[in-house]
């Protein structure tokens, strides 16, 4: 099959999700061309971004990302002018303000669409997170593409008051994709009550790799630290600070503590300023931004692992946090929150470490159980193994995908 993604960004550390899917449609011996509208591969160190020569085989929306509104502008001003008259039944479909008047404005559409004339002709064009699922229906209607149209809704494009758009654009967008899927049944619950419709969605999870995440029975060793660790974006929705403040109760005077947080973003420095009033038992080490290998070794140095996520006050929420999955896939117990879609993303014998969200005195008392009581490590580490094994194995997660992709391509309506 000859399949598109279109993202928003790409390659991202935040979204390794999508270079899998890229890699496992190539292995698989499908023709695949991703599509952005910002690239700054320089952010994202993953080792398969080189190799499977993913760059290669990437096309910008927009080559004038980083420069200011006016340079883009005048820069897709010049490509109408050039490349405008060479299809000008697309251009004019392109330009139509029924489409979108602020696409219409800007030439955005036309300029998306001349990503795509090396050869508009897919089988699959796969577009993650509602918004580039706006992009795709638009390039649909214009006609810049032949092929199917499937979007995939992960958290925050159905949940955040700034999510997928107008009720326009999502009316256009239900018109236009042959299917929808979302990575968690809570996703397509918030995905439906926005008006998309039933009868086109589908589940389909974001897999792990398990060879990537080897199992380790998790012990305590003299004289070593207790490590815990959360790995994501320092942004409201994942609750880093929540953590920061349960350990401040926690009760456990062993062995030291050290919580590890892996990533970067804007509530760092207000992170750094909690962390500097934990007691001298409590150790805090930011990481900031790290490859996919370095985050696995991270993995493998830890014991605990903790993602205590929150609705964020503009009502951006979670779909299904990887990390999670990858944390139970090295075989750490976990501490969560009921939220989103994490209570479907937790093996069934780890539930009672899920707490209400923003429940600090829960949390602290979590970690006190784990911290305390060793022998359960390796207790809740087998069971989220064979959870995630079980139903989140990456092999059967891109056969799920590809059946979707072939009932589309048959003309199936999704069940």
């Amino acid at each position: 099959m000859r399949i598109g993604i279109v993202t928003s960004e790409f390659p991202t550390l935040s979204e390794t999700f999508i270079i899998q899917h890229a890699v496992q449609l190539i292995e698989r011996g499908h023709d695949v061309t991703v599509f952005a509208f910002k690239s700054d591969p320089d952010k994202c160190p993953h080792e398969e971004v080189e190799r499977y020569a993913l760059l290669n085989k990437t096309r910008l929306f927009d080559r004038a990302w980083n420069m200011s509104q006016g340079a883009r502008l005048a820069r897709r001003l010049l490509l109408l002018a050039k490349n405008g008259l060479r299809e000008p039944g697309l251009t004019l479909r392109t330009l139509d303000p029924r489409l979108s008047i602020r696409s219409s404005l800007t030439l955005e559409t036309f300029m998306c669409s001349q990503a795509m004339k090396e050869n508009r002709k897919f089988d699959i064009i796969h577009c993650h997170f509602g918004w580039s699922g706006v992009h795709g229906a638009r390039l649909k209607r214009a006609k810049a593409f032949i092929g199917k149209l499937l979007v995939t809704f992960h958290g925050a494009d159905v949940s955040a008051d700034w999510g997928i758009g107008s009720a326009s654009e999502r009316a256009l967008m239900y018109a236009e994709a042959d299917g929808f899927t979302a990575n968690t049944n809570f996703i397509l619950e918030q995905a439906m009550k926005l008006g998309c419709p039933k009868e086109r969605c589908s589940i389909w999870h974001m897999g792990v790799d398990l060879s990537q995440f080897a199992f380790k029975e998790r012990v305590p060793r003299d004289g070593e630290p207790i490590r815990i660790l959360t790995v994501g974006r320092m942004v409201e929705k994942k609750g880093m600070e929540y953590v920061l403040r349960a350990l401040r109760d926690v009760k456990f005077r062993g062995s030291p503590i050290e919580y590890h947080i892996v990533g970067d973003g804007p509530l760092r420095s207000r992170l750094a300023e909690l962390a500097s009033k934990l007691d001298s038992n409590v150790r805090v080490v930011f990481h900031g931004a790290l490859s996919a290998q370095d985050v696995r070794k991270q993995l493998d140095l830890a014991h605990i692992f903790v993602l205590t996520s929150v609705t964020a006050a503009n009502n951006d929420r979670e779909g299904q946090p990887v990390s999670i999955l990858e944390a139970q896939a090295c075989g750490l117990p976990v501490i969560s929150t009921f939220h989103a879609g994490i209570p479907e993303a937790v093996a069934p014998e780890t539930l009672a470490y899920l707490v209400e969200e923003r429940d600090v005195a829960a949390i602290a008392e979590r970690l006190d159980t784990l911290l305390a009581n060793p022998s359960l490590w390796s207790k809740l580490g087998k069971a989220g193994r064979k959870f995630v094994t079980e139903e989140y194995a990456l092999s059967r997660c891109t056969g799920t995908l590809l059946d979707i992709y072939g009932r589309l391509l048959e003309g199936a309506k999704h069940q």
